[in-house]
């Protein structure tokens, strides 16, 4: 009996020593690979302020494998990990390749890049980039080498080696890309929690009227989510003003809601953000500069150089255009029920917007 029990209990400990993810030896291998790959173009991977690796793993299949493993790989072989804030995971849907970007800061103005691949069940490098975006600089050398993720790949990079917050950062890879419309959400995420505090019992509900990039932070930040009833969204272009017979309300920014379901009561602000196009010029030195968003991508790196100088700033660009108390569920409904048209509702009716769309 007591011959037996040894082995036993010898089997159940090495067991207990191996990882969770031991049997996926080829994910380890995976990593080695894409690691030596880039580690032959850029050197070695072991200063952490000046690497990164913005990745789809966990996202992404390997074969018939899940690949969460991989963020734990990594961290093993480099200087890349979550805690260091420069393993940057980008969500991505479940038929999406796997891919790498590794990333090297060498100067202010050389950001070094590898993007690996998985095609076919191989990964495949590209040659080293030099992601700098600076002002004015084309994307189109890239797309030869990242594709269709160029614009993605290539904000989020810059965003990291400019010292991109935390949580910008965070809220970029959900977005999907950095574009100065989710800097937009830092401003007034902390405009809503320093002018709208929250006392026990209460929460908020955040409508994108009108909705943009700035959402996806918003969100993220102030944990509102559509699944729990806190963000609600209506087809309305941000470039609008919505124009009352007494008023033209310009730079609408949303609408923000603060309820305690309890008591039924609670308050609605129509918010307002003033993107200062003029002081952007001035600070790029351009005073005529078009702000050709699609022609000249780079301006969404500029534009967010521009904000992160002013991050202090949160009430140089939001304000308030509207508040209205409201009383009882009947109120709040009004508000957020289908089809309703807070705009209306809280500013007056805009005779040129119709209520019904066409059919």
């Amino acid at each position: 009996m007591k011959t037996r029990t040894i082995p036993l209990l010898l089997l159940s400990l090495l067991l207990c020593a191996v990882p969770a993810w031991a049997g996926s030896d080829s994910l380890a291998q995976l990593c080695r690979r894409a690691v030596s790959l880039t580690s032959q173009r850029l050197g070695p991977l072991e200063q952490a302020s000046s690497v990164a690796c913005i990745t789809n793993a966990g996202y992404a299949a390997y074969g018939q494998q899940g690949t969460l493993p991989l963020l734990d790989e990594l961290p093993r072989l480099t200087a890349i990990s979550p805690g260091r804030g420069n393993l940057l995971v980008r969500p991505g849907a479940p038929w999406e390749p796997l891919y790498f970007l590794f990333l090297k800061k060498e100067g202010p103005d050389k950001l070094m890049a590898i993007y690996l691949q998985l095609k076919e069940g191989k990964l495949t490098a590209g040659p080293a980039l030099n992601l700098h975006l600076g002002d004015g600089t084309p994307l189109k050398p890239f797309k030869k080498v990242l594709g269709p993720m160029t614009f993605n790949l290539v904000t989020l990079a810059n965003g990291w080696a400019m010292g991109l917050p935390p949580d910008l950062m965070r809220a970029a890879l959900k977005h999907g890309h950095l574009c100065c419309g989710v800097f937009t959400g830092y401003f007034t995420a902390r405009y809503i929690l320093k002018h709208m505090p929250l006392t026990p019992g209460q929460g908020y509900i955040y409508i994108g009227a009108p909705a943009w990039c700035q959402d996806d932070y918003i969100t993220d930040y102030l944990r509102l989510t559509p699944g729990t009833h806190g963000y609600l969204t209506m087809a309305y272009p941000w470039w609008r003003p919505w124009t009352t017979d007494k008023r033209a309300y310009k730079n609408l920014g949303g609408v923000v809601i603060r309820w305690d379901n309890q008591r039924k009561t609670g308050r609605a602000w129509v918010l307002s953000f003033d993107w200062h196009n003029d002081e952007f010029r001035k600070y790029l030195g351009k005073p005529d500069l078009k702000l050709d968003w699609k022609g000249q991508p780079w301006l969404h790196m500029a534009y967010d150089r521009f904000f992160m100088s002013r991050l202090g700033q949160t009430e140089h660009f939001v304000s308030m255009l509207k508040s209205e108390p409201l009383k009882g569920q009947a109120q709040l409904d009004r508000l957020t029920r289908l089809g309703a048209n807070p705009l209306g509702i809280l500013l007056g009716p805009d005779p040129s917007w119709p209520d019904k769309p066409k059919q």
